[in-house]
């Protein structure tokens, strides 16, 4: 794949929509602080020039919500030039365990647990929602130019209902079951002979970051300081 180095003083338009802290309600998105001496709405819509809270998104379930966020930002991108750096976090699977009970109801008859049925249920919405997201990219012709990476950021909580078997430990301990994540990459740009194929090479989260802006378009980073991280595109591809 041709990598281009990224333009000089280009103009960036900037996005957020999303909560500030590691959870909240996943419908109310209220965020109890201080042992519920206080609380709040915690969930942003951001721009360079505008700080608001998104009451809007009270009663919307934060998958997607946050799934129709991203599908606008795309569509509005879509006569733009320019190049689109879209980070899609969602809040799901993290606890509290919430969803509608309609993505619930395909695994009523396999998963006698309530919390793991919730939580099953909740992952069939994040799929929906990249689903979703992706065949948005196609519906306006961005999808043949975009590099497409899922990635966890930790291990499961075995305290409600995650899994890491057969790995030991849990999300917050350094055991493999706390830090070791799976994820992959997918994009019509990939050469052939490595579409479908399994590295187990180790890399670390924070190593995202120069191989997007390096490996991945070109950009240079070893006028950086203090940056965290390496390239591995050269080891991804």
């Amino acid at each position: 794949m041709e990598q281009k180095p990224i333009r000089k003083n280009i103009s960036l338009r900037f996005e957020f929509c999303s909560t500030y802290v590691s959870s909240a309600d996943h419908f109310t998105y209220m965020r109890n602080v201080n042992n519920d001496k206080g609380s709040g709405l915690d969930l942003h819509n951001h721009t360079r020039l505008s700080l608001n809270p998104a009451w809007d998104g009270i009663g919307h379930y934060s998958t997607e919500l946050l799934t129709r966020k991203a599908q606008d930002v795309i569509r509005r991108h879509a006569k733009s030039e320019k190049p689109l750096f879209l980070y899609l976090p969602y809040l799901a699977v993290h606890d509290p365990i919430q969803v509608p009970e309609r993505y619930k109801e395909p695994y009523k008859d396999l998963i006698p647990d309530e919390e793991r049925l919730t939580m099953a249920g909740m992952i069939n919405c994040l799929d929906e929602g990249v689903g979703n997201v992706t065949d948005t990219l196609k519906e306006i012709g961005l999808y043949d130019n975009t590099v497409i990476i899922f990635s966890t950021d930790n291990g499961a909580a075995t305290q409600i209902s995650g899994n890491n078997w057969p790995l030991r430990g849990l999300k917050s301990t350094p055991f493999e079951g706390g830090v070791h994540g799976v994820g992959f990459i997918h994009s019509p740009l990939l050469p052939d002979q490595i579409k479908g194929t399994t590295s187990h090479a180790w890399m670390h989260v924070t190593d995202w970051f120069p191989t997007i802006l390096s490996g991945l378009t070109g950009g240079e980073i070893n006028t950086m300081k203090l940056i965290d991280g390496i390239d591995v595109w050269k080891a991804i591809m």
